[in-house]
């Protein structure tokens, strides 16, 4: 049911009367009106385990790199304690995917960080967590990608219900070579990545889907997000972070989200206001959305 302003005002005054919202960067307009109620629980949630909110980072870059637009929530220098920070950002490349189940030109990530983390895996059971007991997604229908540098974890799955059957190990060489995120997060060009051993989380958008023979790429999944685990067994953990596509778990909890067109039009109108807000030119992003 399409909202009437006067539901999004009250919405906007439930939210902002929230002491764990006082972080959230609010530049302009284009920035509050997409805080949802999934953003929100997903704060509060991570509050009460101790992190604390960072403000979202510009959407326009000074790089290269996606055309000048924000890739994902990677920085060059990790953030110190516990962190979340919900930034809005879009990938070229993912233009041409354009049809493809959960792929949108303008999406937010909740990201979340622990430096020094207590215990190898502290982050992923959290997320596990979060996913399970906030979010109410059913852990029968998630699956994990990974190499075999993720099979020291697969025992912290068990409390939540999720089984080896559920994990799928991608060949080593494989996953480095495309650094998508499924084993080894490394996009090429990216200013703020130098490589990164991780875990992908999927959930299938039917749970019939579950019952068939899986390999990855997993068609009629939709991809969560994903968590960096350590490089080397026995190394000191520095940090530990972990990425969430707010509109994917959306989607997964069945709440409808924008659709390609509307995510599309959201995505020029911020990008222009922050260019004229900042006074940066438009990004060579800019036009290759609006031709999307």
């Amino acid at each position: 049911m399409k909202k009437t302003r006067r539901d999004i005002l009250r919405l906007f005054s439930w939210i902002f009367a929230l002491p764990v919202l006082s972080g959230l960067n609010t530049r302009g307009l284009a920035a509050a009106v997409n805080i949802t109620r999934q953003e929100v629980a997903a704060s509060v949630f991570f509050k009460t385990l101790g992190f604390h909110q960072l403000p979202a980072v510009d959407l326009i870059t000074d790089s290269e790199f996606n055309d000048g637009l924000r890739f994902d929530e990677s920085l060059a220098d990790a953030p110190t304690g516990k962190t979340f920070r919900i930034q809005n950002c879009g990938r070229i490349e993912d233009l041409a995917e354009k049809g493809t189940l959960g792929v949108l030109p303008y999406f937010h990530i909740f990201a979340v960080n622990i430096e020094k983390p207590a215990f190898r895996g502290e982050l992923l059971t959290q997320i596990m967590s979060y996913l399970i007991s906030q979010a109410k997604l059913d852990p029968g229908r998630l699956l994990l990608v990974s190499t075999n540098r993720f099979q020291p974890y697969l025992q912290q799955l068990q409390p939540f219900g999720i089984n080896a059957s559920q994990f799928i190990e991608r060949d080593y060489a494989e996953a480095i070579a495309a650094g998508d995120g499924s084993g080894f997060f490394n996009p090429p060009g990216h200013p703020h990545v130098n490589g990164a051993h991780s875990v992908s989380i999927h959930y299938a958008s039917d749970a019939s889907t579950m019952g068939k023979p899986q390999q990855y790429p997993l068609p009629g999944f939709l991809e969560l997000g994903e968590i960096a685990i350590d490089a080397e067994p026995g190394e000191i953990i520095q940090s530990e972070s972990a990425g969430l596509g707010v509109e994917r778990i959306l989607m997964a909890q069945g709440i409808a989200v924008d659709d390609f067109p509307t995510s599309q039009q959201k995505a020029l109108a911020a990008i222009k206001s922050e260019s004229e807000l900042r006074g940066v030119p438009l990004p060579k992003a800019y036009q290759k959305i609006a031709d999307a």
